[in-house]
């Protein structure tokens, strides 16, 4: 409500202001939501186009490094996989190994070649070892016993995820991987990934494929690679300052990252959307800040690579735009004001001149006249208050003529108002006599020519429903009817629907008269007129027709056009006309010598403002 109040009091006030005041604040609105709004949609746009750009050279980079990576660790699956077919592994895993320690030594440094022979040309593989329940051979680290590798989380996870295949087991402490690890400080990498799995060697000499014998125990290949064998891929690529990255397996554990210990630990919102695309960009917030997060799927391993860079990090080139769109808003509409001043000046100049002479005029003094000096609407408007003063003064000379008129017709009235009042009483008297002489014609005339008289004297009313101006006319052809006895009769021929709809007071009679003066000129009877009124396409008709001597097209005119004072058919023609329009009035349907129709054509509406067809 408080807010409706002011809102309020600002329109009331804006409203009150001057319209030089008006059109400079307007001017400088509409300057500022143009500028505004160009400012935001430049910004928006060249904002997406680096987002865009960023997305894409992000999303390309994280391609390549997912495909070096999955390089490196197909390199250590080939070679995984030829063990497993080496002959003399084959021999020395399926016969009967001595267990003593020397024999175990011996064994240990034959195997450790052969797996020299696969793997140490790869300079990311940390160490490679084969673990047995009684012995790990290639334990070139020895932190953990001979004999304690088995009981290794890493060996568990073997036997039960790799037997079939290689199974990626991501970045993990040593020491938390392993048991019984010697106290020591001389972890160079104590951090590493491996692929694991369960070897049965295959021997294919014969020409077919033979197996480890059932019962031999198939030993467990650990390879274990750096995690700075990952790490140093993406250090290769340059990112925004604020920018890390992060490789997770689709649990959401951390293979390798360059985030704060803290935002590595936590599960990632986007991980979800990462596991289902496998590829793309996503936004999320983390710590108030609104980030951009691009990732790809390893195809070997599964991890999910991913670069997450704050969006203003992104966008802090466009800090300058920014600056500099504001600095150049506010000196366009500084401009803009100064333009505005002097325009709104050249606008409201010649108005000011307007409002002194307007008040000029309503002093009385309308000889006040403006010197046109523009061709505009202002100069036409001006052109026109110079026509609307000499007009007033025209009409203020008429107007002593028209007041002295007025007062004559004033008196002409009040003399006039006791005339009717005397003739009603004195028809009045005379109806009376004429009933008690019995004279019943006589008495029947005086009250069809007071009921006539009263009805023309007391309605001034333009338009009257046509039931009441039918009972004046059939009053009407009564007096006539008994001044011409016998020689004409009149019938009506009248839709109901019609009574009650409004018409032009008295627009029959002047037909009837016509009828019985002119059409029945030189009969003494056996004339007929026919009053019809019917609806037809949405107009009211209204005809009289008599079987009188008929009028052609000459005659009709001069009937139309007659100059006599009396109520002719031509002053019906131009009543109908100003009351409904040019499309309505008294249409001609007569064959001369034969009859005469004449007709009034009228919309079927009562308003006056009906439009003409």
């Amino acid at each position: 409500m408080i807010k409706l109040n002011f809102f309020s009091r600002i329109v009331s006030a804006y409203r009150n202001l001057g319209l030089k005041t008006k059109l400079l604040i307007s001017y400088i609105i509409l300057i500022s939501i143009i500028t505004v709004y160009t400012s935001v949609l430049y910004y928006r746009t060249s904002a997406k186009i680096i987002l865009t750009s960023t997305e894409n050279n992000i999303q390309e980079t994280l391609r390549k490094n997912n495909m070096v990576i999955d390089q490196k660790m197909k390199q250590v699956e080939e070679s995984t996989k030829n063990i497993t077919v080496d002959e003399e592994l084959y021999n020395i895993f399926n016969a009967d190994i001595s267990q003593t320690a020397y024999e175990l030594f011996t064994l240990d440094r034959k195997i450790s070649k052969i797996l020299y022979r696969y793997f140490t040309q790869y300079d990311d593989i940390y160490q490679t070892t084969l673990i047995t329940s009684y012995y790990t051979f290639n334990d070139t680290l020895q932190f953990v016993s001979q004999y304690d590798s088995c009981k290794s989380k890493i060996y568990k996870i073997a036997q039960l995820k790799a037997v079939n295949d290689i199974q990626w087991v991501p970045t993990y402490f040593y020491k938390d991987m392993y048991e019984n690890v010697r106290d020591t400080n001389n972890y160079i990498y104590p951090y590493m990934f491996s692929a694991v799995k369960v070897i049965n060697f295959a021997n294919t000499n014969s020409g077919y494929i033979r197996y480890l014998d059932s019962g031999r125990e198939k030993p467990v290949l650990v390879v274990s690679l750096k995690e700075d064998t990952i790490k140093d891929i993406f250090r290769n690529n340059i990112y925004p300052g604020d920018a890390y990255y992060t490789v997770l397996t689709d649990e959401g554990r951390i293979v390798t990252s360059s985030a704060a210990e803290g935002m590595a630990a936590e599960r990632p919102v986007w991980l979800d959307d990462a596991i289902d695309k496998g590829m793309g960009s996503t936004f999320f917030v983390e710590n108030g800040r609104k980030m951009l997060v691009c990732y790809d799927t390893c195809s070997i391993t599964g991890w999910i690579s991913a670069m997450i860079i704050p969006v203003k990090s992104v966008l802090f080139d466009l800090s300058s735009i920014r600056f500099y769109t504001f600095y150049s808003a506010i000196i366009l509409v500084a401009l803009s004001v100064i333009i505005a001043y002097f325009i709104s000046g050249r606008i409201t100049e010649p108005i000011k001149k307007l409002l002194v002479a307007i008040q000029k005029s309503g002093e009385g003094k309308f000889t006040t006249k403006i010197d046109v000096q523009q061709n505009d609407e202002m100069g036409y408007l001006i052109k026109k208050f110079n026509e609307m003063n000499d007009r007033i003064q025209v009409l203020i000379n008429e107007n002593f003529v028209s007041r002295i008129k007025e007062k004559e017709a004033e008196i002409t009235a009040l003399n006039m108002q006791m005339n009717p009042h005397f003739l009603y009483n004195t028809l009045n008297i005379i109806n009376w006599v004429a009933i008690e002489n019995g004279q019943k014609d006589i008495s029947r005339l005086i009250i069809s020519l007071s009921t006539m008289l009263q009805y023309t004297t007391h309605n001034k009313r333009e338009t009257v429903e046509f039931h009441e101006d039918l009972e004046w006319l059939k009053s009407y052809v009564y007096l006539l009817a008994n001044r011409f006895r016998g020689k004409f009769s009149v019938n009506y021929n009248i839709e109901s629907s019609l009574l009650d709809t409004e018409v032009p007071k008295l627009f029959l009679q002047p037909f009837i008269e016509n009828a019985i003066i002119h059409g029945f000129e030189g009969i003494c009877s056996g004339g007929v007129i026919v009053v019809s009124a019917w609806i037809e396409e949405n107009l009211r008709y209204f005809c009289v027709e008599d079987n009188g001597k008929g009028m052609d097209d000459s005659k009709f005119y001069e009937v139309m056009n007659s100059g006599t004072d009396s109520i002719g058919i031509c002053n019906i023609d131009r009543r109908v006309k100003l009351l409904y329009g040019e499309g309505y009035g008294v249409r001609l349907l007569s064959k001369y010598g034969e009859n005469t129709r004449i007709g009034v054509v009228l919309p079927n509406k009562i308003s006056k403002n009906s439009p003409p067809i």
